[in-house]
């Protein structure tokens, strides 16, 4: 992406939805490593922050007759989306705006299970990722779960180019599989979606090493964070709450 300023606008959401299940690489098991960990809570209560366009929602409400959910993000048209896709959940979901900038606004709401986040936290400075998971460190329930899917800058910084040649393959071969063609991968490279390709990486992204993430979860609370899914720099993380 290249924005001149760090907001998301209508276009990207536009974009994620035509594309995004070609743009995250391996997201179908991005997805099934997030259901299977909800999978582990009788009745839970689940937030789904920055939810997009509601495809990991529907597929936990989808997996669990006893889950509820609210979903939460700022697109205006993510929000749109959300509400059709879980339309046929419409009494164990709720559809909210929510801003993650100002991620206190979780106050008003009741303490969770589970807290999921995909795609939403590099957008954060590491200060208010940090300050973040303190906060949900207090608000997940004791023994509740934070699950966390995102892009991480890798430990070492001649890696890069790994990430963005894995990331690369991967969109160029979901567009094959969803399409027929090329077409996801050339919208994806004339977008200059790919972070680590990127020589001048949009100010939007802020990600963080995934060393960073664990050590910060750590000393808010979480136990034993463990990576479930790894590849082209995307990583789902499973965190324990003891609060």
């Amino acid at each position: 992406m290249n924005h001149d300023g760090e907001n998301w606008y209508d276009e990207d959401s536009e974009v994620f939805i035509r594309y995004g299940a070609c743009f995250v690489p391996k997201r179908e098991e991005h997805i099934c490593a997030i259901v299977d960990a909800c999978k582990k809570y009788d009745a839970p209560l689940v937030y789904d922050i920055c939810c997009g366009g509601g495809e990991i929602s529907k597929a936990i409400l989808a997996s669990n007759d006893s889950a509820s959910l609210i979903a939460l993000d700022n697109s205006e048209r993510m929000l749109i989306e959300t509400t059709a896709a879980l339309r046929e959940f419409s009494n164990r979901a709720r559809v909210e705006g929510f801003d993650l900038q100002k991620f206190e606004s979780l106050d008003e709401f009741p303490a969770p299970h589970i807290v999921l986040s995909s795609l939403a936290v590099h957008h954060l400075s590491d200060e208010r990722k940090q300050e973040l998971f303190m906060f949900l460190g207090k608000k997940i329930r004791r023994s509740g779960s934070f699950i966390l899917s995102d892009l991480f800058e890798p430990e070492q910084t001649d890696n890069r180019i790994i990430f963005a040649e894995q990331w690369n393959r991967a969109v160029r071969e979901a567009s094959q599989v969803t399409f027929g063609d090329d077409r996801a991968f050339v919208a994806f490279q004339e977008l200059d979606w790919n972070h680590y390709s990127d020589p001048n990486p949009d100010p939007i992204d802020k990600p963080a090493k995934l060393s960073q993430h664990i050590e910060w979860l750590k000393a808010a609370g979480f136990i034993k964070p463990e990576l479930l899914v790894f590849y082209a720099g995307h990583g789902t993380i499973l965190a324990r709450n003891t609060a």
